[in-house]
């Protein structure tokens, strides 16, 4: 027998956690906040859905306080969209994606529509008792659809959030100091997901576990899955804010004092060096360039190169050297004698080692399309 007020205090202290820490994502001072706002947004999803079945458990009316009343599951068709570009912006970021922001909240918005004109139908037809009781019946149908759908939706952006990150971490894989740096990220985002494929599977069975049991559905089935969504606040709160937060910082200080120990005048020489291998001699047009390499060709430690970048020139190595390849595969396709070249072909000729690379770079340093800078360039 479950003992219900133990499962409303759980809930709670999960409810307060995610009102904390979506508080200080929201208002904590970051170089790219745009991150942190789509995981604050995702959190309070959560925090909301908390609330609601802790009034249930403390057997508390919701009827006044809750849009589930009006637009049920609109905001939950929203947790799949903000994981992904949560993800997204953490990767190839989200100026790379081939469609603007709110297209990926589609099926949320789609919802939005017909939720609220069922509700204002059913509004208007207040005195017409039959004709409203017919229109409740259909949109309870909408609504059964929607719960099922709202499985499928979030199960897609779980999909294409794997795809992204493998996708992603197969691309800088070759950057000895980028696989370095990104290893951390590549793991929290990967347990990320997992965290959330097991929110997938206790989500369907809160859904269908009356089913499957032949048991007539009641709140109940909802309680595992807040439980769950409260022991994902405390691991988000702990896994993603405390422990990689302490280890960037960490990671940053390391490179500052490499820095330090060199001195102005020997930092200064290094850039040039770094400058001079790839302006003058052009070595970012070797595919397999890496750190390594880059370091046995200036004789620069590299740890001092990736400082350098990180610290000085503010951005990391791989993406260092690509603004070199992208500035060559500006030039070419500039050139109306290189026309009759594919997209692929200048990308390789630039340096990049695939076409998704490239085409992903190429938008986030430019805002444009190859193809489109292409056309517009030779206007």
């Amino acid at each position: 027998m479950l003992n219900i007020p133990i499962i409303s205090f759980v809930i709670l202290l999960g409810l307060l956690q995610a009102i904390v820490l979506s508080g200080i994502l929201f208002f904590s001072k970051r170089d790219n906040p745009i991150k942190q706002y789509f995981l604050a947004w995702l959190i309070l999803i959560f925090a909301y859905n908390s609330f609601e079945i802790l009034m249930f458990t403390l057997g508390k009316s919701s009827s006044f306080f809750f849009i589930d009343n009006y637009i049920p599951f609109v905001h939950i068709y929203c947790l799949g969209t903000l994981l992904f570009l949560y993800i997204v912006a953490n990767t190839i970021g989200v100026e790379a994606l081939s469609r603007p922001k709110w297209f990926y909240f589609s099926p949320a918005s789609l919802c939005l529509v017909v939720n609220l004109s069922f509700v204002l139908l059913i509004h208007f037809t207040a005195s017409d008792e039959p004709k409203r009781s017919q229109l409740f019946t259909i949109y309870r149908s909408v609504i059964d659809v929607e719960r099922h759908l709202m499985i499928v939706v979030f199960a897609w952006f779980l999909f294409q959030s794997y795809k992204t990150l493998q996708l992603w971490y197969g691309d800088i894989s070759l950057m000895d100091d980028v696989k370095e740096e990104k290893a951390i990220i590549y793991r929290w985002l990967t347990l990320l997901l997992y965290v959330f494929l097991g929110t997938l599977i206790v989500w369907a069975f809160t859904i269908y576990g009356s089913v499957l049991l032949h048991q007539e559905s009641n709140m109940l089935f909802y309680l595992p899955l807040e439980c769950w969504l409260s022991f994902v606040m405390y691991w988000i709160a702990f896994m993603g804010f405390h422990r990689i937060s302490i280890i960037r910082i960490d990671k940053q200080k390391n490179n500052q004092s490499i820095l330090d120990l060199l001195g102005e005048k020997q930092v200064n020489e290094a850039i040039e060096r770094l400058k001079k291998v790839m302006e003058e001699e052009q070595y970012y047009l070797n595919p397999e360039l890496n750190l390594a390499k880059v370091s046995e060709l200036t004789g620069l430690n590299p740890k001092i190169i990736s400082a350098i970048c990180n610290q000085i020139l503010h951005k990391g190595f791989g993406e260092f050297i690509n603004e070199y390849r992208i500035e060559e595969a500006k030039q070419r396709l500039s050139n109306p004698q290189n026309n009759h070249l594919t997209i692929l072909s200048i990308a390789y000729d630039a340096g990049f080692n695939s076409l998704p690379t490239f085409q992903r770079s190429f938008k986030q340093v430019t805002g444009m399309t190859p193809t489109a800078f292409q056309k517009k360039s030779q206007e």
